[in-house]
């Protein structure tokens, strides 16, 4: 059974930032990885890392295919939480 899916407004605002422009190829792969996130029968995966948020947060981070664009999210069992979006790859916690 699929997560619940909440969009934060951070990671909504960050989309166009992002240049993730709706019928993109980017935004194509964009919402399958958001799609793989929420069927996952358990998360984090082996293709996820945990980074911090500043300046108190942390957030598992999934890359979107071979590109330049990073999906930071927390989840739980029934909810997939989508905090924000980055061009700039995470620095993974020690």
């Amino acid at each position: 059974m699929a997560r619940l899916v909440r969009l934060t407004p951070r990671y909504i605002e960050r989309l166009a930032a992002c240049r993730v422009i709706p019928g993109s190829s980017l935004a194509r792969e964009a919402g399958a990885t958001l799609r793989a996130l929420a069927e996952a029968p358990e998360l984090p995966t082996a293709l996820d890392v945990i980074a911090s948020i500043p300046p108190i947060a942390s957030a598992y981070v999934r890359r979107v295919g071979n590109r330049n664009l990073w999906l930071w999210y927390s989840a739980t069992e029934s909810e997939l939480v989508m905090l924000r979006v980055t061009t700039a790859p995470p620095v993974p916690m020690a």
